[in-house]
């Protein structure tokens, strides 16, 4: 009986919630209405706080705010955080899930014992963020983003991408709605994507270790490799690390064909492009959607400014996010939003 009160409470604060983000979200909304801001397109990103901050930094001056606009960036990057959002899209808050930047660890705050832990979900974090920015400026993908996209209008799209159950199987006879949700999960499938977050952003399917549902469905297991421990056995040490992990998803990507569409990224993190840094693919996430936000409410003020404190307030904040480690500065930022550029102009076109 207890349990079963505690649940309905549960339930009944996260209705609430959802009442008091949706509320909220309508309000900010307004205010940049009543600010004179035009907001284009379905998405709507928030700036970071610290990239708001490079914008009016010690060494450099980037007018693109008025001081009433400045304070309401600030006010919705801060409620984006607190909530856990990545802004909006067709007016509901969206949670970034993979794609959320991650924090900088601190060795002098962290327990030692929490450091690699720590360390480790950072590291799984900024790969599949790393794939997320190859994704999104890579034209194969978002040339093929246009045949679910198109379904969706047909079938009056709200704003809601259907949640994917891959345990059932696929339903192929469906119409209208029925049939986005089909376009919907190829599409993720094809991609290892667990989803879309908005039009603009995947959100990649990440690694299951252990599988909580007890196995892996095909259309899952279809994105990769699986592994499977029966419950009475207990692994030797060495039985399972990461030289056997690879040799068992070495054996996947053999499969003939079936990675074509993928075989830049595979190269990329397997190592076998020379020049290419998972890393620069995260950094380009986060300036692909920092200039998708720009670009949605100040695209003339953009244009005008002064681009050489544009791209030092990009670097700055970039390299803080990195915990002040070495980055490149203007120049590596003046590159990754060009690289941005050019994929939303080849989309226009």
């Amino acid at each position: 009986m207890d349990s079963k009160v505690s649940n309905n409470t549960a339930t009944r604060r996260k209705a609430e919630a959802v009442r008091r983000d949706l509320k909220e979200a309508t309000a900010y909304l307004k205010r940049y209405e009543k600010c004179g801001i035009q907001l284009t397109g379905e998405a709507m990103y928030c700036l970071p706080e610290k990239l708001l901050v490079a914008f009016e930094g010690e060494y450099t001056q980037v007018y693109l705010m008025h001081v009433k606009e400045q304070k309401l960036e600030l006010s919705f990057a801060k409620w984006c955080a607190k909530r856990g959002y990545a802004g909006l899209f067709h007016g509901l808050p969206v949670c970034p899930g993979n794609l959320a930047i991650p924090e900088f660890i601190d060795q002098n705050t962290v327990k030692p014992w929490e450091m690699k832990r720590a360390q480790t979900k950072q590291l799984c974090q900024n790969r599949l963020r790393g794939y997320a920015g190859w994704l999104v400026v890579n034209k194969q993908f978002r040339a093929e983003l246009h045949r679910p996209k198109a379904r969706a209008k047909k079938s009056a799209f709200d704003g809601v991408f259907p949640l994917i159950n891959w345990f059932a199987p696929k339903d192929s006879s469906g119409r209208g709605k029925g049939r986005f949700e089909l376009r919907y999960r190829e599409f993720c499938q094809r991609w290892c994507l667990a989803r879309l977050i908005t039009w603009d952003l995947p959100d990649p399917q990440g690694p299951l270790l252990p599988s909580l549902s007890g196995g892996i469905p095909p259309a899952l297991a279809s994105m990769g490799m699986s592994l499977f421990l029966p419950a009475t056995f207990k692994p030797p040490t060495g039985l399972v690390n990461s030289e056997t992990l690879h040799e068992c998803r070495t054996v996947a990507l053999n499969e003939a064909g079936r990675w074509k569409h993928l075989k830049e990224w595979l190269g990329i993190v397997n190592g076998t492009q020379s020049g290419r840094n998972k890393t620069k693919f995260s950094d380009l996430l986060t300036v692909f959607v920092c200039w998708q936000a720009l670009m949605s409410r100040y695209a003339g003020r953009v244009d005008n400014c002064s681009k050489s404190d544009l791209y030092f307030a990009f670097g700055q904040f970039l390299r803080e996010l990195r915990g002040m480690e070495p980055f490149g500065g203007s120049e590596k930022a003046r590159q990754l939003i060009r690289r941005v550029r050019q994929s939303l102009a080849t989309d226009a076109s």
